[in-house]
C-alpha cells in the first residue's frame, strides 16, 4: 500500500507528520486483504475483507473512533463496530453500514451531521443511528451534511442545510439550518447510490439518471440558461434547494454508471466507461484542456468529457484534485498540487490526468483519497 500528499496529522499512516509529493510505501498495515480507503480533511479509513475498520491522522474530534482526541500517525483498528461492508468521511466525522445494514456514526456533531441528536458536540466511540433498522446500502458525506441510501430506494438526509444541501426546500424559512435528525427527501425513488461535495449533492437512480441540489456556485449543479438543468428556471441559481434531474441528453443519451463529487466539481462515469466532468476549475480539478486566456481557471457550466480518459475502472475525487485507474492498472492524477497529492514529486497543478510513474510498475488494484491525500493498493 502506498500514500502521498498532505501529512500534516499523519494522515499518510507512514508514522510520520511530513507531506510526500511522490507515493511511499506503508509499511504498517492490517493483516487482511484492504477492500476501500477513504479520507476525510486530515484522517483515513481503511476496510479490510473481514469488515474491520482501522483509521489514522486528525482525530481533534474523535473522527478516528478510538474512543480518544490524540491523532495518530499510523493505523489502529475501530474496536466499537460489528463488521461493516462501506465507509466514507466527511470533513471531521465518518459514516459506515454494517454487514445487517445499520449504519454507525462518530466524530464531530457541531452541525447534526451524525444524525444522532443526544450528541451536542462530538464523540470518539461509533454510535448508531437509530432510525436506520438494517435497511442502509448506500452513503456519502460532505462538509457538514451526511446521506443515506435504504434498501426501498428512499434517499435521507441530515447535518447543515444552509446551502440546500439536503434536498428539502426551505426557501420560505432560509438556509441558516441544521437538520440533526434524518428525513426523508421526498420525490425521489429508486436511488441507488449518492455523493456529496461542500454543499452539494448528487443522486443516482438505478436505471442511471442523475439529480442534483445544494449550492451551484460554481457551476457544479450546471446553468440553467443552458437548458442543461430540467428546472424550468430562466437564469443560474446559487442554490438548487430540491433535487432536479441532469438531462442525459448532455452525456449523448447515456446512462450514468457512477457520480464522484470533490468539494465544487463532479466527475461521472457513463456506461459506455467515459468520463465527463464540470463544475469548478480554477486548480484545473476537471482535467479538461480549455482555449482562451485563462480559461483554465473558469468553471465549466455542462458536461465536458475527459477524453484523454480511457478504460477507466474507479475514480476518486478530493477536495479539488482526483485520482483514476486504469483497467491497465495505472493510477492517474491532476488538479490541485500543493501538498504534492498528484504524486509527481511536483507542487504546481496539474492541467490534465498523468501517469504517476513511481506506480508504473505497481500492479494496483484501488485508490483511495481524501482532502489532500491519496492512496493506492497494489495486488
Amino acid at each position: 500500500m502506498f500514500s502521498w500528499g498532505a501529512n500534516s496529522y499523519g494522515q499518510l499512516g507512514l508514522g510520520h507528520q511530513d507531506d510526500k509529493s511522490k507515493p511511499e510505501k506503508i509499511l504498517k498495515i492490517p493483516d487482511g486483504k484492504i477492500v476501500d480507503v477513504t479520507g476525510g480533511g486530515g484522517h483515513t479509513l481503511l476496510l479490510t475483507d473481514c469488515g474491520a475498520i482501522y483509521s489514522c491522522g486528525w482525530n481533534s474530534k474523535g473522527q478516528l473512533g478510538l474512543g480518544h482526541t490524540d491523532n495518530l500517525s499510523v493505523f489502529k483498528r475501530i474496536d466499537h463496530l460489528p463488521p461493516v461492508i462501506k465507509v466514507t468521511c466527511g470533513w471531521d466525522f465518518c459514516l459506515a453500514i454494517t454487514e445487517v445494514g445499520d449504519l454507525y456514526a462518530w466524530g464531530c456533531n457541531v452541525f447534526g451531521q451524525l444524525g444522532i441528536p443526544e450528541i451536542d458536540s462530538f464523540t470518539a466511540i461509533p454510535t448508531k443511528i437509530q432510525i436506520f433498522s438494517r435497511n442502509v446500502t448506500s452513503i456519502a458525506a460532505g462538509l457538514r451534511h451526511s446521506l443515506a441510501v435504504t434498501n426501498d430506494g428512499k434517499l435521507w438526509s441530515w447535518g447543515s442545510a444552509r446551502k440546500g444541501q439536503l434536498g428539502n426546500d426551505q426557501s420560505k424559512t432560509g438556509y441558516q439550518l441544521l437538520q440533526r435528525v434524518p428525513k426523508q427527501v421526498h420525490k425521489l425513488e429508486n436511488i441507488s447510490s449518492v455523493s456529496s461535495g461542500s454543499y452539494h449533492s448528487t443522486a443516482l437512480t438505478a436505471c442511471g439518471n442523475m439529480y442534483l441540489w445544494g449550492s451551484n456556485k460554481h457551476n457544479q449543479l450546471t446553468n440553467s440558461v443552458q437548458g442543461v438543468v430540467q428546472s424550468g428556471g430562466s437564469s443560474k441559481e446559487d442554490i438548487l434547494p430540491v433535487p432536479t434531474k441532469l438531462n442525459l441528453e448532455l452525456f449523448g443519451g447515456r446512462q450514468i454508471l457512477a457520480v464522484h463529487s470533490g468539494w465544487t466539481h463532479i466527475l461521472a462515469i457513463t456506461h459506455d466507461s467515459n468520463v465527463f466532468g464540470w463544475g469548478r476549475n480554477d486548480y484545473s480539478q476537471l482535467g479538461i484542456s480549455l482555449t482562451g486566456n485563462n480559461c483554465a481557471k473558469k468553471d465549466v457550466t455542462k458536461p465536458k468529457e475527459l477524453v484523454i480518459l480511457k478504460d477507466i475502472k474507479q475514480i476518486a475525487c478530493g477536495s479539488e484534485h482526483n485520482l483514476a485507474l486504469s483497467d491497465d492498472n495505472k493510477v492517474l492524477a491532476w488538479g490541485w498540487n500543493e501538498h504534492g497529492s498528484c504524486g509527481n514529486g511536483k507542487e504546481e497543478n496539474v492541467l490534465t490526468p498523468q501517469v504517476i510513474d513511481d506506480l508504473a510498475k505497481e500492479k494496483i488494484r484501488l485508490i483511495g483519497i481524501g482532502a489532500a491525500h491519496c492512496f493506492a493498493v497494489a495486488s
